[in-house]
């Protein structure tokens, strides 16, 4: 009976999907591809590109698995959603851009265009392409080779910017197309799987961000694709000239093809159920998906449970899904054909060198930036060689005005000529001088140590912005009327051939912008907060893509943001520096050379907006019925909008990228994990992770009806939020409804740190029916800047610090780094520095640090102080304004960047904001001591946490004057001050006696209260006098053992507590404090279920649980137990140091750091008395290894004796540690300690 229902269940899947797959059919593009002219123009050719038209939707795509050809679509295109899978999308616009070569039919033309711009738009940063756009949540929001969709869009891109068939296209998006490309191909090569170090294959999805390996269905694990990577391989190998990373991918995938090839088996059907058997002259198979760690091939049901034979799981997966293939099969034969056909590489290179690669050009700290603000910007870019010892002798940079100049060599900009300097960072231009919205492109060529070049960079360019005010050809505009949120439009006229069209805006307090109802650019809460009367940040954009011949319409809408802050709601503070104004320059470039120019003034119109209330703190409240339908699209009659008035600023100097940190953007999606009925209409979602969200909200209600979320932390004892943690009062997000269909919403400018949404379903004044929440998430939004760094360990707990840390880390990297994301959202200064490192192991954010330095220099006041926070949009009293652990950030940020960086330039802008602020803490000084502050915030201490209770407030705040003075001395000397340099030392000398009479206490050897943030800070920033500082440590360690392992230090003494004690060499110590849940500190609020780092040690309802404040061991994790630091005598990781500390029952730990100079690498492990270290260096660098040894033990590197080996010279032994000096390259070393 019961293998009678198999087989009954076998056949009924079979026939099952051959009804689907009869019922998804559609003609394909190549059944029309050789049709004549005549065709397209009869009747039945005419009637298809009817239907096709019909078929596009609102955004430029089409739908698939629906013949498109041959019916009209007759739903609302309001609904209708396209996608670029299953060939959609790409099969309708081959055939209009046939058919409008047959016809002349502009409609064909237009709607050509408009699906090929939204290819465009819909391609990532990282280079890769969802399977549909605007994407949605789950699966097909990666990067998706899945069933050839990413190939397939850029084998179309391929053809629109090489074949004659397209062109109709015009130049600029023809170049648009040509670098969509390229920057596809780039993602392809960093989405190729490396195991063990050497390149595999592909995922079916990637990660969108960071280009991991990502699930997609259920049944679609993480994986190594068979059928995806082996059309990969082809569309490499159909590029023209590829790239030596083109062939390298290549020849990697071709090798692993044939590692995954499974011979002596055959795919058959026994009773209609798919079996494998044994065939010894079958020909080779390859599996759908292998296991990446083992190339095993793996299968999949619908639970998601991974299996290792096709027949362990249901017959319904096993028989609908292709497990095995002949993908791999014609891959060694084309590949052999690929090699003999590839002509020899014209000799433009002198003897290329394959294995040192240019990489990450940036400029001014970003990729590709637009609106650089600084006349003679800086040039960077990393080298990347496995190899030992490589380094760059020289240099040569072009840059040139058109890319086409560019790949004929022609620097017509500027040519630096060969210049024998091993630089690769911060080289500053040097060519003509440029002007306002001007590309540059530019590629650089190095030479290496053996004289030998290396090949042309890829080329990429950089933006200029608006260099002067004069150059701003628009005014400041605004409403006389008031409102929370304000429309501004203006329709405007593009000619023919428009080459480039370049934006640059501003909208306080934030703006998003749109061009005929389609938004520009992917920033969210755009611009960044600033002190608007002494700087208003502008953003630059290209929005070529968004403009068409003829009518246009521009759109700004605004919100209030920190600008505006009103009450109303809970608020922090209540300020404004005015009502809501924006600035627009639209820059018009065209193919005949002439240029427009569209600038906000009367002409624009205004209306109130659809937000009816606006507020940082408070929330954000959007009625659907009070938008204006098409308000920022061509055809809209905006004659009953009043005219702009023109308006004064708010008296900032408008800035660009120079003072702008990366914008802030949308990443993870939180799916609720459980949804709590609390009464009729209201349910709380628990999102399972405490981050900075903005809600995404899919529901149907009738017209008047709302939604309203409210956001927190924690839960009261009856299961609705409690915003005790947030401030208190209130804050929601309130959408009303337009009318009945179903509508999705995503606020426009207020975020809110929560993991809990109390929604509550309102119905409209008078009636009854409530809407229905059809799907709610918490979407992650937070600063772009790039993560740089990657930690683990064998100590779970770690792991799971590291993990909380990091979402405080993410949730407060706004445009300023944040106490928290909800209650203040100020940037309160010592956070900048006492996590600075931290943070920089984490992220990069040089761009970030440098805008904070703006903040503090506008903030800073006539009398040299500088406020606890910055921007300082409110005035506190006492130490929460004038603290000197918080205000010496001024000092301390400008050189942590040099110390990670090697740059001078923050040093150099902002040095004489240092010297007023150390004048300021010498006036409050008497006898070098300052004594007021807040000193060591939040330690633990008999009294609930604020003011420090176990250190005294003097003690800390004489010891940064101390450090203020003698980074002031340093940099002085830095940049040729040889008086100011002599100055500071003997100021820092004085402080430094001052501080040592007043606080040190000999007979105890130890400082002042003996606290752990006295003593620490006093070793670190190095006032300890030599002989005592041993006594020093020792007190530390007692403080900690006789309290049973417990921290007290708090916000500032805590990074020196941990510095302090790694110095010393004992990290055991941090290992006993840290390695725990029962006492006060990072394992204690995971036990008590906290998801983000909190502001208080013991995790205090009453305090904030999203505070990044005491994340100071993440600095640990990297610099000291994995052991990646950068070398003093070597700024920027210019210099390494690689000296991991083993402790506690750590077996192993891994680290990369991405640097300025490349990504260092380090990962160790102790078995059975053995040590293995490995590392990897990067090119133009070097590096000191401290490897742990015994006494008369022996240390191995690559099998043979370590002072022996090829890059590495033997230096000394101390501290139980064998010291190495090795170049660039791979290393792994082995040692008994």
């Amino acid at each position: 009976m019961d293998r009678i229902r198999h087989v009954g269940v076998c056949a009924l899947i079979a026939i099952l999907a051959a009804a689907c797959s009869r019922a998804s059919a559609r003609p394909s593009w190549s059944d029309y591809r050789g049709k004549p002219d005549e065709w397209f123009r009869s009747e039945q050719g005419i009637r298809i590109v009817d239907n096709i038209l019909s078929w596009q939707s609102p955004q430029g795509s089409w739908p698939k698995n629906v013949d498109t050809m041959s019916r009209a679509f007759s739903g609302d295109h309001d609904n209708l959603d396209g996608t670029f899978d299953n060939g959609a999308t790409v099969d309708e616009l081959r055939f209009l851009a046939r058919a409008f070569r047959a016809t002349g039919d502009r409609r064909c033309e237009q709607a050509f265009l408009r699906g090929l711009d939204h290819i465009l738009e819909a391609q990532y940063p990282t280079g890769g392409w969802p399977q549909s756009y605007p994407p949605g949540r789950g699966y097909p929001r990666h990067i998706t080779f899945n069933d050839g969709t990413m190939i397939r869009l850029m084998d179309f891109l391929r053809e629109v910017a090489t074949s004659t068939d397209y062109g109709f296209v015009d130049p600029a998006r023809r170049e648009a197309v040509r670098t969509a490309v390229n920057q596809g191909v780039q993602c392809v090569l960093k989405c190729q799987v490396v195991v063990n170090g050497k390149r595999t294959a592909w995922c079916a999805q990637h990660d969108e961000v960071d280009y991991r390996p990502r699930p997609g269905r259920t049944y679609e694990l993480v994986s190594l694709s068979g059928a995806e990577s082996a059309g990969i391989l082809r569309f490499l190998m159909n590029l023209d000239d590829p790239s030596p990373e083109v062939t390298e991918a290549v020849a990697a995938g071709v090798a692993w093809f044939e590692s995954a090839k499974l011979s002596g088996i055959r795919q058959t059907r026994v009773d209609g159920d798919k079996v494998i058997v044994e065939d010894v002259d079958a020909q080779p198979l390859w599996a759908r998906f292998y296991e990446i760690e083992t190339n095993r091939p793996i299968f999949c049901g619908r639970d998601g449970v991974k299996k290792y034979s096709l027949a362990e799981i249901e017959a319904e997966r096993r028989n609908g899904y292709a497990w095995y293939g002949d993908w791999g099969r014609p891959l060694a034969s084309e590949y052999t054909k690929w090699q003999k056909n590839r002509p020899a590489p014209a000799d433009t290179n002198d003897g290329a060198v394959a294995d040192l690669k240019i990489v990450r050009l940036t400029c001014e700290y970003a990729e590709n930036p637009l609106g650089v603000d600084v006349s003679n910007p800086r040039l960077s870019w990393k080298l990347e060689s496995d190899a030992r010892g490589r380094r760059q002798s020289a240099y040569r940079i072009l840059a040139s005005s058109s890319a086409e100049r560019l790949a004929a060599g022609e620097g017509d900009l500027w040519d630096s000529g060969k210049v024998t300097l091993g630089e690769t960072t911060h080289v500053a231009y040097r060519g003509r001088k440029l002007a306002s919205s001007q590309q540059v492109f530019w590629k650089v060529r190095v030479w290496d140590e053996r004289g030998s070049a290396t090949r042309w960079s890829e080329p990429v360019s950089w933006t200029m912005g608006l260099l002067d005010e004069t150059d701003w050809r628009a005014h400041w505009v605004g409403s006389a009327t008031d409102s929370q949120s304000l429309l501004l439009r203006r329709g405007i006229a593009v000619r023919h051939a428009l080459r480039r069209a370049v934006a640059h805006v501003c909208g306080l307090g934030h703006y998003e912008m749109s061009i005929n109802g389609a938004r520009v650019g992917e920033d969210l809460l755009a611009p960044g907060w600033s002190k608007y009367d002494k700087t208003c940040l502008y953003d630059t954009y290209d929005v070529t893509p968004l403009l068409q011949e003829g009518d246009n319409a521009i759109g700004l809408m605004l919100g209030n943001g920190m600008y505006n802050v009103r009450g109303g709601r809970y608020i922090k503070f209540k300020g404004s520096f005015g009502p809501l104004k924006a600035i627009c320059h639209l820059r018009l470039e065209y193919a005949d050379g002439a240029v427009e120019t569209v600038g906000t003034d009367g002409r624009w119109r205004t209306h109130p907006g659809p937000i009816t209330f606006s507020c940082v703190f408070g929330g954000e409240d959007y009625d659907a019925r009070l938008e204006p339908r098409g308000w920022d699209r061509p055809g809209f009659d905006d004659s009953g909008w009043p005219a702009a008035q023109e308006v004064d600023g708010p008296g900032g100097a408008l800035k660009g990228l120079s003072c702008a940190a990366a914008p802030i953007r949308a990443f993870d999606v939180l799916e609720p994990v459980s949804v709590k009925q609390l009464r009729p209409g209201v349910a709380v979602y628990d999102l399972g992770q405490n981050a900075s969200i903005m809600p995404r909200l899919k529901t149907t209600g009738p017209a008047g009806s709302a939604v309203r979320i409210t956001p927190a932390e924690l839960l009261k004892d009856d299961g609705s939020v409690d915003r005790g943690s947030c401030g208190g009062g209130q804050a929601y997000w309130q959408y009303t409804f337009a009318g009945t269909r179903a509508e999705t919403w995503f606020p426009k400018f207020f975020y809110h740190g929560s993991r809990y949404l109390q929604v509550e379903c309102l119905p409209a004044e008078g009636r009854d029916e409530r809407p229905v929440i059809e799907s709610l998430e918490g979407v992650v939004v937070h600063s772009s800047a790039p993560p740089v760094g990657e930690f683990a360990c064998s100590n779970e707990l770690f792991n799971r610090i590291h993990t909380l840390i990091r979402w405080a880390q993410r949730s407060n990297m706004v445009s300023v780094m944040t106490d928290c994301p909800h209650r203040e959202k100020l940037g309160w200064l010592e956070q900048y520095h006492l996590n600075g490192p931290s943070l920089r192991y984490e992220f990069d954010l040089m761009r970030l640090f440098a805008k904070g330095m703006n903040d503090m220099a506008d903030s800073q006041l006539d009398s040299g102080l500088v406020p606890d926070i910055a921007p300082e949009y409110v005035v506190f009293d006492g130490g929460f304004r004038d603290s000197p652990e918080w205000g010496s950030a001024c000092v301390l940020v400008p050189w942590q960047q040099y110390e990670w960086t090697g740059d001078t330039e923050l040093l150099r802008r902002y040095y004489d904001n240092m010297a007023r602020y150390v004048a300021y803490l010498g006036s409050k000084a008497k006898d070098h001591i300052v004594s007021h502050g807040l000193g060591d915030w939040y330690d633990i201490g008999p009294n609930p946490p604020g003011y420090a209770q176990l250190t005294p407030i003097p003690l800390t705040a004489t010891a940064f004057y101390f450090y203020d003075a003698w980074i002031l001395s340093e940099t002085a000397t830095l940049l040729g001050k040889t008086g100011d340099a002599e100055r500071y030392r003997a100021l820092a000398a004085g402080i430094r006696r001052a501080f040592n009479a007043a606080f040190f206490d000999e007979p105890a050897g130890r400082y002042a209260t003996g606290s752990q943030c006295a003593n620490a800070i006093a070793l670190v920033m190095g006032l300890a006098e030599t002989e005592h500082r041993q006594s020093v440590l020792d007190a530390i360690v007692a403080d900690v053992r006789q309290r049973g392992n417990a921290i007290t230090a708090g916000d500032v003494g805590y990074r020196y507590l941990l510095c302090a004690l790694a110095a010393g060499g004992r990290s055991d110590v941090i290992f006993d404090l840290n390695n725990q849940s029962d006492k006060p500190g990072y394992g204690y609020q995971l036990k008590m279920g906290a998801t983000s780092l909190t502001e208080a040690w013991d995790a205090r309802r009453s305090s904030s649980h999203n505070h990044f404040m005491l994340g100071q061991i993440m600095e640990w994790f990297y610099h000291d137990l994995a052991g990646i630091a950068s070398d003093p005598a070597g700024p920027g990781f210019r210099k390494i140091i690689i000296h991991p500390q083993p402790v506690g029952d750590v077996t192993w730990a891994k680290a990369n750091y991405d640097s300025l100079h490349g990504k260092i690498a380090v990962q160790w492990d102790r078995t059975d008395g053995r040590f293995t270290l490995k590392a990897a260096i990067p090119a133009n660098t070097t590096a000191t290894v401290f490897m742990p040894v015994g006494a008369d033990a022996a240390v191995a590197e690559g099998g043979r004796p370590a002072e022996s080996s090829p890059g590495v010279t033997f230096v000394r032994r101390e501290h139980g540690r064998a010291v190495y000096a090795v170049q660039s390259g791979r290393y792994e070393f082995h040692s008994r300690p």
